[in-house]
This record gives C-alpha cells, structure tokens and sequence, in this order.
C-alpha cells in the first residue's frame, strides 16, 4: 500500500499560491517544480471546519426519515421524502470537504506567472520604463508574496518628455495648420480619406490628458497600473485609430494640406516660412507618437488588457480586437485604406484648380480696393495735410511726398525714445512714427466724449492701446533691432554684407511689413525666423480705427438725434493734461470761428487717422513708390563712409511755434 503524502501545508496556502501563479500549464507547473524543489504534501485539516463537518454529520444521521412519513403513507424503497426531493431543487449540491479549498473559475483569464515575469521584463527596459528594476525583482517572488502591480515612479514624473509633449507639439501644431483652412477649402481639395487622417491627429484630449497626469505626478509612488489605465485610453485612442493606415499616407495628409496652405498664402512669405516650420514639426511628430510612444507605452496596454505576453507587432495583430474591446473601439471607426488609392484624385479639386480660383479671387480684390482708393476723397486727404501744416508751421507737411526730415523739428516736441533718431528721412516708417505722435494727443481727449453708440467699445479699446505702438513696438522691438544692426556696423561696413548681418536686415524689413507697412516689398536676403512679438498690427489697427471713426460721425451727420450717439457733442472739448497738438487745434479753431467742442475734436481727429490710412493701407501711396532697397536703413554721414549719425541737430521749435499765435 502506498505510503499516504503528508499533510505539511496550512490551510488556504495552496489556494492561495494558485492565485499568485495564476492559469499554469502542466508543462509551466512542471518546470516550476523542478527549479523550485520542494516536498509534495496536502494541506492540514481545518480543526474548526472539521468539527463543523462532524456535528454536520451527526445531526443529519438522527434526523434521517424511516420508511414512513409523518403525515402517514408509504414510499417505495430508494424513493427521496418530498422534504428531501424539495431541499435538492432548493440547495445546489455542494462537494465534501476534502482537505483544500475549491479552485474559483473565472471567465477572465490571467497571465501565467512566467507571462507575468516576461511582461515585467519587457515593462522595465529602460525604452520603456513601465516597471521599475525593484517592482521587476519582486516580480520573481509573486508567488510567495503577494504584490501591488506597481508602476514606475519615472513612467509619471518624466511623463510631460517622455510622452505628454510630443503628443501635444503634434495636435496643436496641425490645428493651428487647419484653423488656417475654411471648412469649404478643407472640404473641397482634401479628400476625405485624408480628411479622416487629419481628423484623428488632432483627436487627442489634451486637457484630460493633462489633468490625469498632473494628479498622478502628485503622488507618483505606489501608484498600480490599473492607476494609469485612463491615462493609456487616452493615448492610444487615437493610434489604434489610425493603426491600419500606412504611415506614408498619413505623411501624404499632410503634405496636401500644407500644399494648399502654399498657395493660400503665397502672397505672404513671412506666414510662408512660419507654415513650413510648423508642418516639419508635424512630420517629425508623427512618427515619434504613432510609433515610437506608441511601442514604448505598450508594456501599459499589454498588463491592462490581461493578455499573455506578446512582442509589440505580435501583440498588435493577433491582440487587435482584445485591444479594440478594452479601447472600446468599433471597427467601423477605424479609418481604412481604399482599395484603390487611385481613386482619391477624383473625391478632390487639383491644386491647378485652386491656383486659378486664387488668382481670380485676387485679381477682382485688387480692382475693389482701386475703386475704393478712388473713392478715398483727394480733398481730405490734402485738408489733412494742409491741418497739420498750420498746426506745426514748417514742418513739411505740405511737402510730404518728398519726405523730408521731421525729426529735428518734432523730436522737442515728443521727445522720441532712443533709437528713432536713426530712422532716416527717407524710410516711411519716420513719418508713421511722427503722424502715430500727433494723433495720440488728440487722442486724450477721447475721455472726455460719451460716445454712446455701437461704436463705443471698438474706439475705447483703440484709444486705449494707441500708445502701445510707440512704447512697445517702436521702442523695445523694432528700436533695438536698429540699433543692433548700426552698433554692427560700426565695428565694420562688411557686416551688411555678412550672413549675420543680411539675416538681421531681413528681420528689419519683416518687421516693418508685418506689423506697420503691409505692402512694403523687398528681397529676401536670408531666411528669417518668425517675429517674436505677440502684438496687434498696428496698419490693421489703423485701419480698423479709421472705418469705425468714419462710421460713427456718418450716423451722426445722418441721425435727427445726435445726443443719442454722442451724448455731449456740443460740448467743448476738454483735456486733463493739456499738450502741444491740443493747444494749437484750440488757436487754429479760434482762429477760424469754429467752436472747440467734442464734435469738432471727433472730425479733425478722423481726417488725420484718414490720412495715416492711406499712407500705410494704400499701395498708390508715396510710401510703396520706391524700391526698398534704395532706401537708406539708418540715418548715416557720407562723410564718414556711411557709419550710422547718431547725433541729429535740433530745430528749437516751441520758439518757431511762438511767432505762429498771433
């Protein structure tokens, strides 16, 4: 007779190391036995359960029902009682005690232990860092000890470069690319294929993305995968998506996109260069997210779905509706290759198409804004000049097609900021700068008025930020690159010709046509980078000043109720701090016989923001009648073979403007 196994393990033990294997296979037990060793025995007898059992047995023993009933009668022998027969339906039948507790099946299936301690490796490669080297030790004695599934500190603290930023970088750089397509664009020369590809690269939540990783790098230890399960939603979503598009296509999305982004926006380079850094941006972007965050996350997504271990290309093609069902992804949503690619071309207009629908679009803008130059009335605009000739006697005004120098007459007055006395007589910008002065100081005078109409916020938030052309993007941008340039030229006239010193003449220009002179042209003398300056163009500015002024004082010269649009028209006009524009249109009107009111103060300032419009808005103006290239960049002495002249003799003008009042 063979010797029985001893009993040598504690109740429960068995069970419970099963849990912590989880499914073995008998080769899988097999092979873990002959490493581990160790005696084979069952487990002790639960004393308690045991004398439970035995009292069990006794109280069902004398109860037993003899051959009759009690309610009288006879069964046939072997025949259950109905008490019997009802307590089976009643009870599910239950297995006899036998020294170990039942093994619970469950429809889930878990990793086997050697599984596990394959994933955990895998997880814990430095490309992935999903597991710390500690949690992948432990790993090996799960069987003994059961353990939090723990994720690696660094996998959430470092998460923003790790995987957080590229994937940000990619969507909201595509989108900044597509808000500059209108839908209709959008519609008519992508087709719909790429429209689909585009549509899931910028379908990531970045802000619960951001939110869920903000709150796990709060408290990074500790933390189970299960913890980062949202997190692992989140940024597959859109991969698995896309999984089934080659690569090359999604980088031929993108490159229609920014083809038709070429032709939009070829009439301006500057926008130009900046959409090209931001589709290579795109491009790198894409294959750092949708393959290499993609592979390096996957440890994540292979313990969350509960699967077997897998290699990253096994794991996605034969785990593909495992993963699809934990996404919860329908199969309909994925976006999938036609079958002929060919067929694209016809669900889209050809860029030729867009090319001549641009070009007509252009040609008939170009003859609108002729029409409306014609319409701009030559008398305003010779009334402004001639206003400004008697406000400031001897300026130049009334020559201000030759340009000349208004910087010695107008600089007492005010007091320029340093840097400007290098802009030469000959540059435009000299005279924005001069004219942007005058109208500020009508400007003050603004406070006073209860404009009550529509028109109310646009003109206070004008007359509010108008000083910010002077203080900010005259003084600390376009000032200091001026300087910079002179202070180079100094140390040597062949540093125009250098490639530093074209690179930062190039700067220069793009200022100018950026943010003051839009139709001012030039050669590219060397790429670019994009202005830094975060700031309204001030020729939009203008223009959008000069519309809303007109508008407001032709309802008014139309209303039957004036007061209603401006409540204290007739009033005089009135200034906190008085300045030198506001004291002589006070003796000009005086002079005239025209009362000095707010309705007056509204006219003369609308004719010369008209005529700031049209210096800076119009391509017939005296401005863009010259190449830029024969325009001086800075004030310069040819004596000293065109070193910058930082020292300006001055006109003592408040003592000119004295013989003016009688």
């Amino acid at each position: 007779m063979a010797k029985s196994r001893p009993e040598i393990y504690n109740p429960g033990d068995l069970d419970r190391t099963r849990n912590n294997l989880g499914e073995l296979s008998k080769e899988e037990a097999d092979r873990m036995a002959s490493i581990l060793g160790g005696e084979v025995g069952f487990e002790k007898t639960d004393e308690a359960l045991k004398q439970k059992y035995d009292h069990l047995k006794k109280v069902t023993s004398s109860h037993r029902p003899s051959g009759k009933g009690s309610g009288g009668g006879s069964r046939k022998a072997g025949e259950p009682s109905a008490a019997a027969s009802s307590e089976k339906k009643q009870k599910p039948h239950s297995d006899a005690y036998t020294g170990h507790y039942n093994r619970k099946k469950t429809a889930k299936t878990k990793p086997g232990y050697f599984d596990r301690i394959k994933i955990d490796r895998m997880a814990a490669r430095p490309e992935h860092r999903v597991k710390s080297r500690s949690d992948l030790f432990s790993a090996y004695f799960s069987f003994l000890i059961k353990r939090k599934d723990k994720v690696n500190p660094d996998f959430i603290l470092e998460g923003d470069t790790f995987y957080y930023s590229h994937i940000e970088n990619l969507e909201t750089k595509l989108k900044s690319l597509l808000k500059q397509l209108n839908p209709g664009t959008f519609k008519l020369y992508i087709n719909p294929y790429y429209r689909d590809i585009l549509k899931i690269l910028i379908s990531w939540d970045l802000k619960e993305m951001s939110s869920i990783l903000s709150d796990l790098q709060k408290s990074p230890r500790n933390r189970e995968i299960r913890d980062c399960g949202r997190l692992c939603f989140l940024i597959y979503e859109p991969i698995i998506s896309l999984s089934q598009v080659d690569i090359k296509h999604i980088y031929a999305a993108v490159d229609r996109l920014y083809k038709v982004l070429q032709l939009l926006y070829s009439e301006d380079p500057e926008e130009l260069v900046n959409i090209k850094n931001r589709y290579l941006d795109v491009k790198e972007k894409i294959k750092i997210v949708l393959k290499d965050i993609a592979f390096t996350c996957y440890p994540l997504l292979l313990k969350l779905t509960g699967t077997r271990f897998h290699y990253y290309r096994e794991f996605m093609n034969r785990k593909r509706d495992l993963i699809l069902n934990y996404l919860k992804i329908d199969e309909d949503s994925l976006v999938i290759p036609p079958e002929n690619l060919q067929e694209l071309g016809k669900k889209q207009y050809s860029l030729n198409h867009l090319k001549q629908k641009l070009e007509k679009e252009r040609e008939e803008q170009l003859k609108k804004m002729k029409r409306e130059e014609l319409k701009r009335d030559e008398k305003e605009i010779s009334n402004a000049l001639v206003l400004l000739e008697r406000i400031f006697p001897e300026s130049g005004w009334s020559r201000q097609n030759e340009f000349p120098d208004y910087y010695p007459y107008f600089h007492p007055l005010f007091k320029f900021p340093k840097g400007t006395e290098l802009i030469p007589a000959e540059d435009p910008l000299q005279q924005v700068v001069v004219l942007a002065s005058i109208i500020q100081d009508l400007l003050y005078g603004f406070r006073s008025i209860s404009i009550v109409s529509d028109h109310k916020k646009e003109i206070e938030k004008t007359t509010d930020k108008w000083h910010l052309f002077i203080d900010e993007m005259i003084q600390k941008n376009y000032n200091k690159l001026l300087i910079e340039y002179c202070r180079n030229i100094e140390k040597g006239v062949d540093y125009s010709t250098s490639k530093f010193g074209q690179k930062l003449l190039t700067d220069i220009y793009w200022f100018k046509r950026k943010f003051i002179l839009p139709f001012m042209k030039f050669k590219i003398l060397y790429k670019s980078e994009t202005i830094p300056l975060k700031a309204p163009k001030f020729h939009e500015q203008v223009s959008n000043f000069y519309r809303t002024l007109k508008a407001l004082m032709e309802e008014f010269d139309n209303s039957k109720e004036r007061q209603k649009l401006i409540s204290n028209y007739s009033e005089p006009f009135h200034f906190e701090i008085k300045n030198i524009t506001s004291y002589r249109l006070g003796k000009i009107l005086a002079k005239d016989n025209i009362a000095p009111t707010n309705e007056n103060l509204l006219r003369y300032s609308l004719m010369l923001v008209s005529l700031l419009d049209f210096l800076i808005n119009t391509e017939a103006s005296p401005f863009y009648q010259r190449n830029t290239e024969e325009i001086p960049v800075y004030r310069y002495d040819p004596v000293y073979q065109g070193k910058p002249l930082y020292s300006v003799t001055l006109i003592d003008t408040e003592a000119l403007l004295k013989k003016y009042q009688g």
